[in-house]
């Protein structure tokens, strides 16, 4: 059982502001699920804030994952996120879920969404990020393009991106304090940049046309001195749209 929100159109809206919601009860598809198993159940789409917000957190603990980041995992809460926090689309608040245990109908209560008690993940690398790609459109602007090199830190990687309409230009950042090694970047075949070195707050501008096949080799290599800041999930939203706005407030 839950409740269902279905507005038409976009449906933008906080999340605090349910949108008529009304009582029904969704049939998820007929299967065994074995011991150990985890099903995920998509409720609602969330757009949260990009810019910095504060977590209290009553509990936290470190510990390091088998890719080489450090994983952090906080009892925390987010009461800033409740108004700052918006849905858009469907969004099932769900109050029961009813099952079949071997002939037995159960049913197990669900408690309501706190943002003021909830648990967050966050992995980083201890020593530093990654480097980003940027699309330059046609009027200027900017847009994100995502992380480059991300898998591990000191190794060669190569990543492929085809520009789409509207592009006329590919950039390389280097946000934070650590070193990006650009070994080479051809378009289309082509050889545009070769042998080059990034620090923080550096960049390289690559003329594209729409269309063209992108490819990007390289590696970064992190600070040792630049150890893990502690909670700040929101760190790299905030490098990002300071580089993309630098009118911004700074981080």
């Amino acid at each position: 059982m839950c409740e269902i929100e279905q507005p038409s159109g976009l449906g933008y809206r906080l999340i605090s502001s349910r949108h008529n919601p009304t009582p029904g009860g969704i049939e998820l598809p007929r299967m065994p699920l074995p011991p150990g198993a985890t099903v995920v159940i998509p409720l609602a789409t969330a757009l949260g804030p990009i810019r910095d917000i504060s977590f209290h957190a009553f509990r936290t603990e470190y510990r390091d994952v088998t890719t080489g980041e450090c994983e952090i995992v906080s009892h925390c809460s987010g009461e800033e996120l409740i108004h700052q926090t918006a849905l858009i689309g469907t969004a099932l608040w769900p109050i029961s879920l009813e099952y079949n245990d071997f002939g037995t109908q159960r049913r197990q209560e669900i408690h309501e969404l706190d943002l003021t008690n909830m648990y967050t993940i966050n992995r980083s690398w201890e020593c530093g990020c990654c480097s980003h790609w940027f699309l330059e459109r046609n009027d200027s602007t900017l847009a994100y393009g995502g992380e480059l090199w991300a898998a591990a830190p000191d190794f060669l990687h190569v990543c492929t991106i085809t520009v789409p309409d509207g592009v006329r230009a590919l950039l390389i950042a280097e946000l934070q304090n650590e070193v990006t090694h650009v070994a080479e970047v051809s378009v289309a075949s082509r050889t545009a940049i070769r042998d080059r070195l990034l620090m923080q707050g550096q960049s390289l501008r690559i003329t594209v046309n729409p269309g063209d096949l992108v490819s990007l080799k390289g590696y970064y290599v992190p600070d040792a001195s630049a150890r893990n800041r502690g909670i700040d999930p929101w760190r790299k939203n905030r490098l990002v749209l300071q580089f993309m706005n630098p009118s911004s407030p700074s981080c």
